[in-house]
């Protein structure tokens, strides 16, 4: 059961694992130990550092949202998910499609989470395709709304993403609204792979 307000709120965007043939590797799946390791470690220090109140908010996507949600659930963290569209379109255009085992385990996040714990962004006629951006900024409304301190976890290339939205315009926001940044740089996490996937 959510409580009715929080003194934190820790936000997380993070970078999707790469579909194949990427030809400029952002996240591929053998980095996902990792980032996993990153995301953890921020998180505990972050708990660590705000004993009060706090609730999560993320995505699913498959990648940083869900290592972060999962992090979330075995440290007993409260959590929103909130999705840009129904759970069936978002398991399609987020989830699917990269290999691996994210959607057994988008399903099983899906089925270990009450259904007032999900949110889902109301959607609106004629939606262009900035709808990542009007994603973005309804999370740091939705986050504001839920708790006084806002706190962002970046799992990301420190770049600007593929299109409208993503993990460089919700830093920007979220800096913008005074919010604190906690970066987690993949590109170190690249280097530390073997050759042949590192960025080039």
């Amino acid at each position: 059961m959510l409580r009715s307000s929080y003194d934190h709120v820790i936000l997380f965007a993070g970078h999707m694992t790469d579909q194949p043939g990427r030809p400029k590797p952002r996240f591929p799946l053998s980095m996902e130990w990792l980032a996993q390791r990153e995301i953890d470690r921020v998180l505990g220090s972050l708990v660590t550092k705000l004993p009060a109140t706090r609730l999560a908010i993320s995505g699913a996507a498959r990648g940083g949202d869900i290592l972060f949600l999962e992090s979330c659930r075995a440290k007993s963290i409260p959590y929103l998910i909130c999705l840009p569209f129904s759970l069936d379109r978002f398991r399609q255009t987020s989830v699917e499609g990269s290999g691996g085992d994210w959607v057994d385990r988008f399903d099983r996040l899906c089925r270990a989470t009450p259904n007032e714990d999900f949110r889902i962004m109301p959607e609106l006629p004629n939606e262009s395709e900035s709808v990542y951006a009007r994603y973005n900024h309804w999370m740091i409304q939705l986050a504001t709304q839920q708790g006084r301190n806002l706190h962002l976890i970046a799992l990301w290339d420190g770049r600007k993403g593929d299109g409208p939205g993503g993990t460089a315009d919700l830093v920007a926001q979220v800096r913008k609204s005074r919010g604190e940044v906690f970066h987690i740089d993949t590109r170190p996490l690249l280097k530390k792979l073997e050759p042949g996937i590192r960025e080039q």
